[in-house]
């Protein structure tokens, strides 16, 4: 069984201080943690045991055994986030050998804080990514130029019930229009074609199939995600906290 917490700390407290209970009724039970540690190495796995003594002196977890991320998931009952859970089965969909898989089949789940991590966590995807394709960057740093100049808005339904009701143009003098709630993009007649000529593309055909996702990507970017707000930077990397 899986039981399901909001973060780390909950994941490894919990099976903790369960742990002598289930161990008396002659359950197994074990926490998964986030995949780096502060070493960088591979994702920390425990499991309770009350033979086992970890020889730190005022260790909080002196009997949780150090496991791999496989054991774990051969508990009984199995601790961890959901984002953990989430990530440990797209990696499992990922492996080359079936023997690989750190998960085994799912029966039942218990999820803590329901609310939270079924409608405010769930807004978040997971998202595994892998080295970005060869020339995707410099794509990216022209495609932010090029958005930068460009001239848009946020768009709300209201605004386009406003606008339908008094027949006006919302897309007049604008090169794109923005929709908040989706993360969409709608580039306007105007904004393909200044998009085109600043980057020196004739053809439409190979703007929308060579750049057109750049330029939706830089504009959401820029528009959408605030330093500090919607990201942060830690330690030279960029982390989505929204």
């Amino acid at each position: 069984m899986h039981l399901v917490t909001v973060n780390d700390y909950l994941s490894k407290r919990d099976p903790y201080w369960m742990g002598p209970i289930y161990h008396a009724l002659g359950v197994s039970v074990s926490s998964i943690q986030g995949q780096q540690t502060a070493g960088g190495q591979g994702g920390v796995s425990f499991i309770y045991d009350p033979g086992y003594e970890s020889g730190k002196e005022d260790d909080t977890w002196r009997h949780f055994r150090p496991i791999t991320r496989k054991e774990a998931y051969l508990a009984d009952i199995t601790y961890g986030t959901n984002n953990e859970f989430g990530f440990d089965y797209l990696r499992d969909n990922m492996v080359v050998d079936l023997s690989q898989c750190v998960q085994r089949e799912v029966n039942y789940a218990i999820v803590d804080e329901v609310d939270n991590i079924l409608i405010d966590e769930a807004r978040t995807p997971l998202i595994i990514s892998g080295p970005a394709a060869e020339g995707a960057l410099k794509k990216y740093n022209l495609a932010d130029k090029v958005a930068r100049q460009l001239i848009g808005k946020i768009v709300t339904e209201k605004d386009e019930t406003d606008a339908k009701t008094k027949n006006i143009d919302i897309e007049d003098g604008l090169d794109y229009l923005i929709d908040e709630k989706n993360h969409a993009v709608k580039l306007t007649g105007d904004g393909v074609v200044k998009a085109q000529n600043k980057l020196n593309i004739e053809s439409l055909h190979e703007f929308q199939l060579k750049w057109e996702h750049y330029i939706r990507q830089a504009i959401i970017a820029k528009e959408l995600y605030k330093k500090n707000r919607e990201y942060v930077v830690n330690n030279g990397k960029v982390v989505i906290v929204r």
